[in-house]
């Protein structure tokens, strides 16, 4: 700015203006006559824009004479103003006992009273984005500080882009950065940390791969720096995808994104079978992208995840900045690793010769509804400009690029480690120095450094906090009692709004706000639903801000509840998708006090009469529909379930939605008890998955016992989710069988089946308990038990599809798609159902005995129970179709790309190429003994 000097003159109806001299140019800042009546007239004339907007922010506030006649006009609008001269802001509030300023009555008073004052005043005006706002600037100023405000301008236009940006990626992610957290509690507990090897690189030079289109110039270089362990090499992103089709193997892969297509990244390491290179994941990561990974693991936290850091026994001693760039983050991450040097491969944020990414990536291209090559597509070029490339010469990027290498420079500047960029024709990256890669070897890279077996992994496995876990599973009860006494306080206020006094509505929103604040501060909100609720929490705040504004006590209360509803409406839908996900796969799944372990009521040992449907969580994701959670649900009185176990006590566990109490009577070997379950919660409010123990029985003797459940009860309403039974017991099928030999019709044993990704896997331990249940959705990484039921003389076939994304020619490579089948081992060979040849074919075991499945002499009576034909997913049959022998038979149920469901009773008929394989089909396996 230039030099400016600001007098207090007296105005000539005797109250203080200001005269501004710049460059010795001096100008009034108010009339010199009537700076009040000016003001007044000022404000009248921006009424109409002023009625229509929430929240007012005025820029120049001069000595303040338009502020106050605007608060004495408008006292139900917020207002808020902004100074950029210090000078002018000390002489209005100094002369506040003359001018009447309303600082008390501003939002906010802000000053940029120092260098990064703009930016740091900017962040306090967030709340705008959610309010209708208007930016008033004093008219002198703009003939004062032309540039000053056209800068503002600017940057306020670019602050609400980011906030946007900001807001647009939390509401997008949030709720799959704690769902994928929670997720991934199994694996952070069963591996390292990566600061625990802090000491393989500490001191080292580690290079960041990114898949930038110069990393097709430095493979040879980087093979070269592989082969000799010169420098520990770091894949990010598609990064992956180059190296390993070049033989290179990176000495880690680093991955953070939340989106389920992250593992997507990694399909080279899948379909190669390579289980030698470790994954350093964020916590948040994906939960898919863990489930198929067989490599060696090792995780950090970002700042995206509230929970794991409270939950671990040992915190993890750092925590990183969560960025829009997997490069960003390995960057702080090799920093907080205290590296000798950081250097940068493939790092372009620029295009290179028409190029988006490195040879061999392919994109999705929006324009075109499908996959294309690595070259710049059209939607790339919409913000496109030219910047100072490494050799300072021009280069073309875009918005996008120029967004990642601010965030990347800003890193940077906090990064003790020097960091050297030697991307040939990528962009100029501040706080980097540029050197060729074949330079760094010759100069930098002179010895052996790497340690090949680094990720070798004898450490005992980290222990989550017990007492944390108990606190937040107790708390899933109390927030849902804290939940309904906030809404019948909400309601009661709605009710008595128009007819109490005024003091009787503030006093009970008063108590209202108290119990929200307490339910807020839970720790089951502070590390679940807050992160999620993040913005809804930010949007009410600026919402009721505008609401307290009223005068009136009717109207206050009015939009006072209209925004607490939503706001709670947003918590209940939230509560009821997330909270099951933590109760599911936290407090039973992973059985934290080893003392119980958990069956789930699908995992196919539970025997059931009457009317069972399954009942499902699914939560909608961009790519395809994610199940979380299953139970077994029933609305029929004398519906039952029985099973067998051995052990000395058991829990069963399941969600009471009935209206009036629920009558159960258990059996355990002929000893009949009834029992009244009293506690009861509202299925449309809570959702379908509230962990009750509606019934416990221990010091049972450690015997095989024989349990049956029947429901008594009118009006009943139970999903059934399973049952906790101490850790050295086992659970049995009421026909299950250990030896192959006692097999007959109706009778089902055990089997486990272990496959990595695009692959058939190994079947093993027939008629043992080798491991958990494989989910009833079936998955490309298998691993567990499932079950064959015995169909005829000597055929079985399995209850449940074992494993999706399997081809048939895979199967049939195997030798399983084949009338003679896989031999497991010289009484059992593994094949394939028959499907029928032609629509309407009968003479198949997909008609004969799941189709048409009361079968004479048999106990399957209930199709739900036992063959989970799930929507969506198909199995691989061993016929061919009759009308095109290249087309393979499936069956099942699938959607169409339009939406149209086929085969809703899950036994459509269709014919596929052997090639082809999906997330909707994979096989069921038949065997014959």
């Amino acid at each position: 700015m230039s030099k400016l000097q600001v007098e207090v003159l007296d105005s000539k109806i005797g109250v203080p203006a200001l005269q501004v001299e710049i460059d010795d140019k001096k100008m009034m800042l108010h009339s010199k006559y009537n700076p009040v009546q000016e003001a007044e007239r000022f404000i009248d004339s921006l009424k109409e824009e002023i009625e229509e907007s929430e929240h007012i922010l005025f820029y120049g506030v001069g000595l303040g004479y338009h502020i106050r006649y605007f608060c004495q006009q408008f006292p139900e609008k917020l207002v808020s103003a902004y100074e950029p001269v210090a000078e002018i802001a000390n002489l209005c509030l100094k002369l506040q006992s003359k001018t009447a300023f309303p600082k008390e009555k501003l939002a906010y008073f802000l000053v940029e009273d120092k260098k990064d004052s703009l930016q740091e005043n900017l962040q306090q005006l967030r709340e705008l984005v959610h309010q209708k706002f208007t930016i008033i600037t004093l008219p002198v100023y703009e003939r004062l500080f032309p540039k000053q405000i056209e800068y503002f301008n600017q940057s306020f236009k670019q602050f609400l882009i980011m906030t946007g940006n900001d807001i647009a990626t939390v509401m997008e992610f949030s709720k799959r950065w704690t769902i994928n957290t929670i997720k991934n509690l199994q694996y952070v507990v069963e591996s390292q940390s990566i600061f625990e090897k802090k000491v393989f690189f500490k001191g080292k030079p580690v290079i960041i791969v990114s898949a930038g289109p110069s990393l097709n110039d430095e493979l040879a270089n980087l093979k070269y720096i592989k082969e000799n362990g010169l420098a520990y090499i770091i894949a990010v992103g598609s990064a992956t995808k180059v190296l390993i089709n070049n033989n290179i193997y990176p000495d880690a892969v680093c991955t953070y994104d939340p989106q389920q297509h992250n593992c997507k990244l990694f399909e080279e390491i899948y379909s190669n079978g390579i289980k030698n290179i470790p994954m350093i994941y964020a916590t948040t990561v994906g939960h898919e992208t863990l489930d198929q990974y067989f490599g060696p693991l090792f995780s950090f936290i970002t700042t995206q995840d509230n929970l794991t850091q409270h939950l671990l026994e040992k915190q993890q001693k750092s925590v990183i900045y969560d960025a829009p760039s997997i490069a960003v983050i390995t960057l702080q991450l090799l920093n907080a690793l205290e590296v000798s040097k950081i250097i940068l491969v493939g790092q372009n944020f620029a295009f290179k010769q028409d190029k988006f990414y490195a040879d061999g990536i392919d994109r999705f291209d929006k324009e075109k509804q499908g996959y294309s090559d690595n070259t710049v597509q059209h939607q790339d070029k919409a913000t496109i400009i030219e910047v100072e490339d490494v050799h300072n010469r021009k280069v073309s990027t875009n918005a996008h690029f120029q967004q990642m290498k601010a965030d990347m420079e800003i890193v940077l500047q906090f990064t003790k480690v020097p960091t050297i960029n030697t991307t040939q024709g990528g962009a100029k990256i501040k706080g980097t120095n540029f050197k060729s890669l074949r330079a760094v070897i010759e100069e930098e890279l002179d010895q052996k450094v790497v340690y090949e077996q680094w990720y070798q992994n004898d450490a005992k496995k980290q222990k989550l906090n017990g007492k944390v876990l108990k606190q937040l599973e107790k708390e899933c009860s109390i927030y849902m009692n804290l939940f309904g006494e906030i809404e019948r306080m909400l309601k009661q206020l709605d009710e008595n709004s128009n007819v109490i006094s005024s003091e009787q509505p503030i006093d009970i929103l008063q108590r209202f706000e108290k119990l929200l604040i307490e339910m807020q501060t839970t720790l089951l909100s502070k590390l679940i639903l807050n992160p999620i609720l993040k913005m809804d929490n930010e949007k009410l705040i600026a919402k009721l801000r505008v609401s307290n504004k009223k005068k009136s006590i009717g109207e206050r209360i009015k939009t006072l509840l209209k925004h607490y509803q939503i706001y709670l409406d947003t918590i209940l839908t939230t509560y009821k998708k997330v909270i099951p996900i933590l109760q599911t796969n936290v407090f039973l799944k992973m059985n934290l006090d080893q003392k119980l372990k958990f069956y789930e009521s699908t995992c196919g040992a539970f025997h059931y009469e009457g009317n069972w449907k399954k009942k499902w969580l699914t939560l909608f994701e961009k790519e395809n529909d994610e199940f979380y959670a299953v139970g077994i649900e029933t609305k029929e009185r004398a519906a039952s379930f029985e099973f067998k176990l051995r052990g000395t006590s058991f829990q069963i566990i399941a969600s009471n939605h009935s209206k009036s109490p629920l009558k159960i009577k258990v059996t355990i070997d002929n000893n009949e008890k009834v029992v009244l379950v009293y506690e009861r919660y509202d299925e449309e409010r809570f959702g379908s998955f509230q962990n009750q123990i509606i019934f416990a029985a221990s010091e049972l003797t450690n015997n095989v016992h024989e349990v049956k459940v029947e429901v008594l009860s009118e009006d009943i309403n139970l999903n059934f989710i399973g049952i906790n039974l101490d850790a050295g017991g086992r659970v049995y099928h009421i026909h299950e069988v250990d030896r192959v030999e006692d097999l007959n019709i109706g009778k089902r044993i055990r089997c486990h089946y272990e496959a990595e990704k695009f692959q058939v896997g190994k079947f093993r331990g027939v008629g043992k308990e080798t491991g958990h249940f494989l989910s009833i959705v079936p998955i490309a990484y298998p691993k567990g038990d499932f079950y064959f039921i015995c169909v005829d003389d000597n055929k079985l076939i399995a209850d449940r599809n074992i494993q999706n994304e399997i081809s048939w020619i895979s199967l049939k490579h195997a030798e399983i798609a084949t009338s003679t089948g896989l031999f497991i081992s010289n009484k059992i060979s593994i094949t394939l159902p028959t499907g029928g040849r032609f629509l309407g074919d009968i003479k198949n075991d997909w008609y004969q005995y799941i189709e048409n499945y009361s079968m004479k002499n048999t106990n399957i009576k209930n199709e739900e129970e036992y063959w989970n034909c799930i929507p969506g997913k198909t199995s691989w049959c061993l016929d061919n179709s009759i009308d095109d022998n290249n087309l393979v038979v499936i069956r099942g149920s699938y959607i169409t790309g339009k939406g149209e469901w086929r085969g809703e009773n899950g036994h459509y008929w269709k014919g596929s190429l052997a090639t082809n394989f999906s997330i909707s089909n994979g096989f069921r396996p038949a065997a014959k003994f």
